[in-house]
């Protein structure tokens, strides 16, 4: 399987990406819609994180039992409890804005700590419990001698099953938003992500032709509201990446780290400046607000990196 030498490009896209999901979130701030290829392109985000995740922990690797998927998915719990308990401020004031008596409040804390990982100010975390909940039930599927193919299979199939549950107004419909709420979640949504980036190390050939009809198939999915549609985008968007060499440079080890303390730390910012618009210090803008956050996250963690490195 030929490969790039680097995917240093990768770090550059994780970049922009955790600034699209400041995107993402900027619906707080104002009432503007994104164009269609722009909304597209910044709701592909957490699924090009996830995709990404999959690909980097099986490249190079023949078969499923030459991951550690039970270590890894500890790691991704740990750090999913670790960042629960830094917005844990945010989180207990927005449940208490909700109205809601304090038993019935530690009930939503609960279900969302354990089931779609989105407690209030927190919704970006779902990311970190999906990917711990793909790499456990890899490890659970390795251990059972299923094929990568049929895992992924599987995992489309959930994301599928999903979607029409989310949208029937039936009992199945209704049982499903019961226990799940979203799709986005490490059953429904993170399995197939995982996997489908897992897949993408065994393309080794027309990776360009592939991505390009992936990502306008992802757009027209997109468009009609179809299945299936951030998936396609956000493994387009990293199977493009993985084509592109850049030269060795310490600037992308710096953006990786940027990236994920932009990720985890926007939501404190997106708060901030919630804040400040519904006293009227800020205007009520999308756009402006989703700058200033970015500006704002980016600042903080580059303070964040910076202090890192000199200690």
């Amino acid at each position: 399987m030929s490969s790039p030498q680097n995917l240093n490009i990768i770090d550059v896209m994780k970049f922009v990406m955790s600034i699209s999901v400041i995107g993402i979130h900027s619906y707080i701030f104002g009432p503007e819609q994104f164009p269609l290829l722009l909304n597209y392109v910044v709701m592909t985000a957490v699924s090009f994180f996830i995709t990404t995740s999959g690909y980097l922990y099986y490249r190079n690797k023949e078969n499923l039992k030459q991951v550690p998927w039970g270590k890894l998915g500890w790691k991704y719990f740990k750090l999913y409890f670790i960042w629960v308990a830094i917005y844990l401020p945010l989180i207990l004031y927005g449940l208490k804005s909700n109205g809601c008596g304090a038993i019935e409040n530690i009930g939503v804390f609960v279900y969302n700590l354990l089931v779609t990982g989105s407690n209030p100010y927190s919704y970006h975390l779902w990311y970190l419990l999906a990917v711990g909940v793909a790499c456990f039930i890899m490890y659970i599927l390795a251990k059972s001698h299923i094929s990568l193919f049929n895992i992924w299979i599987l995992g489309l199939t959930l994301i599928l099953v999903a979607y029409f549950a989310m949208r029937n107004q039936g009992a199945f419909g209704n049982m499903f938003r019961t226990i799940f709420e979203t799709g986005n979640n490490g059953l429904t949504y993170g399995l197939g992500a995982f996997a489908t980036g897992m897949m993408l190390t065994r393309i080794s050939t027309h990776k360009r032709v592939i991505a390009t009809c992936l990502f306008l198939i992802g757009l027209a999915l997109f468009k009609y509201d179809q299945p299936f549609s951030a998936l396609c985008g956000g493994a387009s968007i990293f199977l493009l990446c993985s084509t592109i060499n850049l030269k060795e440079h310490a600037i992308y080890c710096h953006l990786r780290a940027l990236s994920s303390w932009v990720y985890f730390i926007h939501m404190y910012f997106v708060f901030i400046i919630m804040s400040c618009i519904i006293r009227g210090w800020l205007p009520n803008n999308r756009y402006e607000g989703w700058l200033i956050a970015t500006v704002c996250s980016v600042m903080a963690s580059v303070v964040i990196v910076v202090t890192h490195i000199s200690y």
